[in-house]
């Protein structure tokens, strides 16, 4: 671009449609008009000869998809945007001229020629489920990569003693706390290291409770294990955190750490973080520079009173067994670190390999019974699994009188997720949502299955991917028909597969 101006005319939005939106993100669905008065320049070099392209009076028609994710708590609450267009623009047009004067609408085919070009340049770039990506905020707002997952047996409590008063349970002893406790009989535990996937173990009432359950967290050095003590009615009454730094380095790979987590009095916790100082009008530039320091102070001793208090815990949480008169929570941690590359083949039983550089000249049959052989001898591994279900088309019910209300059922390795259900009836539901499965095996096959409603409802569909149709390039993207339905549905997803070590 040499020149780019959009002129003195806004789009016009002719509709606005808000889909499913959540506490994490807002999607809406414009239909956008714009006839603008832009002028652009793009300069072309042909032979490497410059042709300057004038390109003016656009007029425009689409139907444009935004999804404000993800919302965080910190301002300006909004990580990122995602634009893309639900299809090719009902109507496009536009003046594009070169030296001297030459109107190149005007030429022949060109009418043909240039809904051709956009649309090469278009449907892989902007068309739905593609989009362009705006950040906002540093990593979009996003929590870092994980560099593996921990896994956290949660064993049992100790010393959940409460206090009694005519042989009746009224609260909870949380040594240091000012909080009255329960003030009922059950109690819940909740473990998380991200805030957008935390984990809620079963209710309790018992002083000396067993759970028995196993987790799977991402995480990554900077990453905090909290373990957080609930009322039934989700009032907090002791927390525990502890810093993953030395947990998760790659030489404790495969050695568990067995700790007694001590639930303590949350307040330091709710420390409310130092705010960013907003300047005066008036204030100088040396005005802004000392109160930025004193900001940076701050959050540093902010920061620092934190990793004080989380490496307390996590050296009372190391000792063999449980402090007395402290409730405590007993786990057994792991940590896997991540492998992006693919499996390794053991070669053992294969008496030959061909050279690279030669064809080998093996029949039909020979090559499927040589890929059976070659399957038998990789050895069986397991990874993250991070499935994100786009959308469907052409679902229907069985009778094609009414439209349903669609949901996708994702499962694998003995793990279950589903979609929300579309606040209309469609039969191109859009869902755009994404699961994380733990521990499956590159042996596996991933089934989407589609019902009416919810789960339980009237089936619509359903398609298998193997895993190694996955674990070829560590990722799949593509439309996929949907089986037991004589209809021709299809549905819209993407794979994407990490090894654990």
């Amino acid at each position: 671009f040499e020149k780019l101006t959009l002129g003195p005319t806004p789009p016009t939005i002719g509709g606005v449609k808000v889909l499913g939106s959540g506490s994490d993100d807002v999607v809406l669905e414009l239909e956008l008009q714009w006839a603008s008065g832009a002028d652009i320049v793009l300069a072309a070099y042909v032979f490497g000869v410059r042709v300057p392209v004038r390109v003016s009076d656009v007029q425009l028609v689409a139907a444009v998809r935004v999804n404000f994710t993800p919302l965080v708590d910190e301002l300006p609450c909004l990580g990122g945007i995602e634009v893309s267009l639900l299809g090719m623009p009902d109507h496009l047009d536009l003046a594009a001229v070169i030296p001297p004067g030459v109107d190149l609408m005007a030429l022949p085919m060109m009418d043909v020629l240039v809904p051709w070009i956009l649309r090469k340049i278009l449907n892989p770039m902007f068309v739905y489920p593609s989009r362009m990506i705006i950040p906002i905020m540093d990593n979009s707002g996003m929590e870092p990569p994980a560099t593996g997952m921990i896994k956290v047996r949660v064993n049992g409590g100790y010393n959940m003693n409460k206090r009694r008063r005519g042989g009746k349970a009224t609260g909870l002893v949380i040594p240091g706390s000012k909080l009255i406790g329960f003030g009922g009989e059950r109690y819940q535990i909740q473990l998380y290291t991200r805030h957008q996937r935390k984990v809620m173990l079963k209710s309790k009432s018992r002083d000396e409770p067993s759970w028995d359950e196993l987790h799977y967290f991402l995480a990554n050095a900077e990453s905090t294990l909290r373990c957080v003590l609930l009322t039934m009615n989700m009032r907090e009454l002791g927390r525990c955190e502890i810093p993953m730094r030395l947990l998760c380095d790659p030489s404790r790979e495969g050695k568990t750490a067995n700790l007694y987590l001590p639930i303590e009095d949350p307040t330091p916790y709710q420390e409310e973080e130092p705010e960013l100082p907003v300047p005066d009008k008036r204030a100088t530039a040396a005005d802004i520079e000392r109160m930025n320091k004193e900001y940076s102070l701050a959050m540093k001793r902010y920061n620092e009173k934190l990793a004080k208090l989380r490496l307390e815990q996590l050296a009372k949480a190391k000792i063999p067994e449980p402090r007395p008169d402290t409730p405590t929570v007993a786990i057994d941690l792991e940590y896997v670190p991540m492998n992006v590359g693919k499996p390794k083949t053991s070669l053992s039983g294969i008496t030959s390999v061909a050279s690279p550089d030669k064809v080998p000249m093996f029949s039909d049959d020979d090559s499927e019974e040589e890929g059976m052989l070659s399957d038998a001898n990789v050895e069986e591994r397991v990874g993250i699994l991070r499935v994100t279900v786009n959308r469907a088309v052409n679902v229907r019910k069985g009778d094609n009188a009414k439209q349903p209300t669609p949901v996708c059922v994702a499962a694998t390795s003995g793990q279950k997720f589903v979609t929300q259900v579309p606040v209309d009836k469609t039969n191109k539901p859009l869902w755009d949502e994404t699961f994380l499965f733990f521990n499956v095996s590159d042996r596996d096959a991933v089934t989407l299955r589609l019902c009416d409603g919810g789960e339980r409802g009237e089936f619509l569909g359903e398609c298998s991917v193997a895993m190694r149709d996955v674990t070829r390039d560590m990722e799949l993207t593509d439309m996929f028909s949907l089986e037991g339905v004589k209809n021709n549905a299809q549905i819209f997803a993407q794979f994407k597969f990490s090894y654990l070590s």
